[in-house]
């Protein structure tokens, strides 16, 4: 998209200094907790120099495809479930109902943090705090897809950032799926309307 090379550029220090081995950005958000590191590269042999700068090379260009999706995901499909990167236009598949419910948000979120995208991931932190809300929820939703992408997704981001928003938020969305537990058979519903058992 128009700008992007020169967003790629702009953030090549930031990808360098977390692959380098440096402390992770967020460490200076985490409140003294001890910082979340990158993986350690390969065990030191002879081969590891060799090694471990393809390991480096590559970790740095899947960081620039992350931030590449993410960067047109905002641009195009900001709040909407998914975006169709052909037509760039937002979508909002049937399985999470027929709302603005901002999947990729909280499914990239955890994602974000561990690469050290700390702006774009403070950006969908900001998202979720002020906009997910099973209220707003309109339609049936896939409970599996349901249970995986938000709160999966709220609950990793939270384990990450030890931000309490995540937390809550995760239990919000737990207790508004939780009625597709409560079956006859004790097997759950393959859907549910969110806002039915909003209270």
């Amino acid at each position: 998209m128009p700008g992007h090379d020169h967003a790629a550029t702009g953030n090549e220090g930031r990808i360098e200094g977390v692959l380098d081995g440096k402390v992770h950005p967020a460490d200076e958000n985490r409140g003294g907790e001890e910082g979340v590191k990158p993986l350690d590269g390969p065990v030191s042999t002879s081969t590891a120099a060799v090694s471990d700068v393809e390991t480096k090379r590559r970790q740095k260009q899947i960081v620039k495809m992350m931030k590449h999706a993410w960067d047109n995901y905002v641009a195009y499909a900001w709040g909407s479930n998914e975006l169709r990167p052909i037509s760039k236009r937002g979508h909002n598949p049937s399985i999470f109902g027929r709302a603005k419910f901002g999947a990729t948000i909280v499914d990239a979120a955890d994602t974000l943090y561990l690469m050290g995208l700390m702006d774009e991931f403070k950006a969908a932190r900001d998202w979720i705090a002020s906009n997910l809300n099973v209220s707003q929820s309109d339609g049936e939703v896939s409970v599996f897809e349901f249970n995986i992408r938000y709160i999966g997704g709220l609950l990793s981001a939270y384990a990450l950032s030890k931000d309490k928003m995540f937390l809550d938020k995760a239990d919000e969305m737990a207790n508004a799926v939780l009625p597709a537990f409560d079956t006859p058979t004790g097997i759950p519903y393959a859907v549910i309307d969110l806002k039915s058992y909003v209270r």
